[in-house]
């Protein structure tokens, strides 16, 4: 297991976490809807978190569509704190994924060999959660390799990861040129 968290960057963080213990793995109907979900989740936050383009020479963006961008973007941000705040989440608890696994400290162990669902809350204004299937791979440690992540959820969450990564690279750049 810790070779697969060892193959690609690990997005480590303090998150909210649900685990679901589940009978058996997941059908091929419930891993299609959980992809499709997280590819929207995915590429929602994707869309969240970059920067506005600058419009090409020649190619100015009208004042009145700036601002109604401007507008949307206030509206979406106090939908999401509503929501926020009504939402229940669960515990923030440290944790280290990738693409192909998740690792997480559980005060039960899980048994190894066993299936979960975990529900994993990314952005703290988001009210949805990653949902990703998986099996035990150690109960001590907690230890989940996903089972039937589309390659598209893969890449994005890939993306997502690489971005957290990049953006702590350069606040550490920032605190060191800072000192």
């Amino acid at each position: 297991m810790s070779d697969l968290l060892d193959e690609a960057i690990c997005y480590r963080r303090e998150l909210p976490i649900a685990v679901h213990r589940l009978p058996v793995m997941p059908d091929a109907e419930r891993i299609d809807a959980l992809n499709r979900r997280n590819e929207a989740l995915l590429l929602m936050l994707e869309t969240l978190e970059s920067a506005p383009s600058e419009p090409e020479e020649g190619h100015e963006v009208p004042p009145e569509l700036s601002r109604i961008e401007r507008k949307l973007d206030l509206v979406l941000d106090l939908i999401f704190e509503l929501l926020a705040a009504r939402l229940q989440r669960p515990e923030a608890v440290p944790v280290c994924f990738n693409e192909f696994a998740l690792q997480w400290p559980e005060r039960k162990a899980l048994p190894e060999g066993g299936w979960v669902e975990v529900d994993l809350y990314l952005h703290p204004l988001l009210p949805r959660a990653l949902k990703v299937a998986g099996q035990v791979t150690d109960g001590s440690r907690c230890q989940i390799v996903f089972e039937g992540v589309s390659e598209s959820v893969r890449n994005l969450l890939s993306r997502f990861i690489f971005r957290q990564h990049r953006r702590e690279v350069a606040r550490a750049r920032e605190r060191s040129q800072a000192d």
